[in-house]
């Protein structure tokens, strides 16, 4: 499987999208990694001019403004769930333009969750039993396809010419595949548990909080 960090993750989730090198696009060959590089960069980056990046620092501040003010009118915060959702709909929009609701934001999270733990625990059976986890490989080949669209209107053009060999899949899928693992995998879980982690420390009452101050030096 490819390497996160100190995890190695099985390609269970992967199974289904026909790429090759199997599994998380950490792991894609050089020349592949060309190809898919500067979409990654450009897709999360936050522009190359001042006038892109200043666009993009106020859409980020109006939707965390929105994201707080919804949660203050439901009356409730939950940690790290609501905050993994808001990413995904936060990632979203700045990549790609796409604006995902709330609903559809917290299933992805339910989706997110089931990727990691089976893939980081999945390294520990054989590969026969994977087919036991063929809904998780159908519901993250769906989720690619879903994605595709918007990734074909941003950089169909330049990953048309392109060869993403030996991966049977064209250059726009594994593009893609790469997309939904940094919103699955990267910044999508690392920064929201990060925060989370802040928050509690921060605004947690519970007798087990290591800084019970909860205070701003």
């Amino acid at each position: 499987g490819a390497e996160l960090g100190f995890i190695m993750l099985t390609p269970v989730a992967w199974a289904g999208a026909g790429m090759w090198p199997a599994g998380l696009t950490i792991g894609v060959t050089p020349a592949q990694h060309a190809v898919l590089r500067p979409v990654l960069d450009d897709a999360f980056g936050t522009g190359k001019t001042w006038q892109q990046k200043k666009a993009t620092q106020a859409l980020i501040t109006s939707m965390i403004t929105k994201f707080f003010e919804s949660r203050l009118a439901e009356g409730q915060l939950n940690i790290p769930e609501d905050l993994k959702a808001f990413q995904f709909q936060l990632l979203n929009k700045v990549a790609l333009n796409r604006d995902v609701s709330w609903a559809d934001a917290l299933a992805f999270v339910s989706l997110q969750t089931t990727a990691l733990v089976v893939g980081a625990a999945g390294d520990f059976l054989p590969e026969p039993f994977y087919i036991f986890f063929g809904d998780l490989t159908k519901q993250y080949a769906q989720e690619v396809k879903a994605l595709e669209p918007f990734v074909k209107n941003k950089y169909g053009t330049q990953l048309a010419s392109q060869s993403c060999a030996p991966s049977k899949t064209s250059c726009l899928t594994l593009a893609s595949t790469s997309v939904m693992d940094g919103l699955t995998f990267a910044g999508g879980i690392s920064v929201p548990t990060d925060i989370s982690a802040a928050v509690g420390l921060l605004y947690s009452t519970s007798p087990t909080n290591p800084y019970p101050a909860r205070e701003i030096p």
